[in-house]
């Protein structure tokens, strides 16, 4: 199919306008820079809008230290992640409910000291 694909002056002016559009709706480029692009990229709009999403100025992480050696490995690591992240969840749960039961505990303790001055 890409070999289907027509030059720039190939292609009809009410196509380009569509395409335009089209790179407009998915982008937040101008008219201008739109045409500008598609010209670019040779009238594909899927290359447009991934260079859109992903610049060249910004650094891609590289997945040299994310390398997974096989499937269960792979596995192995999701299961460990969800695992951390429950025991962290549940620590900061529970450290908050000690918090909130020490704050209760001394409102009540001062509530008690007005009521006994009072008497």
């Amino acid at each position: 199919m890409k070999g289907n694909i027509k030059k720039g002056s190939e292609i009809p002016i009410h196509i380009k306008k569509n395409l335009i559009q089209v790179v407009m709706r998915q982008t937040d480029y101008s008219e201008k820079v739109a045409e500008e692009k598609l010209i670019k990229f040779n009238y594909n709009v899927l290359d447009v809008v991934r260079e859109y999403m992903q610049p060249q100025d910004v650094k891609i992480e590289s997945n040299i230290n994310n390398k997974v050696a096989n499937v269960h490995q792979q596995k192995y690591k999701e299961i460990r992640k969800l695992m951390d992240s429950a025991s962290n969840n549940y620590r900061k749960k529970k450290e908050d409910e000690l918090k909130r039961t020490e704050l209760l505990n001394y409102y009540r303790r001062q509530s008690n000291k007005l009521d006994n001055n009072i008497k």
